[in-house]
């Protein structure tokens, strides 16, 4: 499928599609204004922004996967501005 590589590691320099692809556009901007994110509590989304700080320091708990990393930093960048 073009724009997404299903299997990417999570990395916090590169969005998660490929934005050189207009699918990957499109799913950027769709993960970006999802409406689910609407419903996030404030204790979620501090949790998330906190695992990602842990990860940019090299201290995210053992067994996080690229999918909650993922996961986190689309509500971090859903949420906070």
């Amino acid at each position: 499928m073009a724009g997404v590589i299903e299997d990417q590691p999570f990395t916090l320099e590169k969005p998660r599609y490929d934005l050189s692809a207009y699918s990957g556009r499109v799913k950027q901007m769709y993960q970006q204004t999802n409406p689910k994110y609407l419903f996030v509590s404030k204790g979620r989304a501090d949790e998330a922004k906190k695992l990602l700080d842990d990860y940019a320091e090299g201290k995210a708990p053992a067994g996080t996967t690229d999918a909650e990393l993922w996961e986190a930093r689309a509500i971090k960048e859903a949420i906070f501005h």
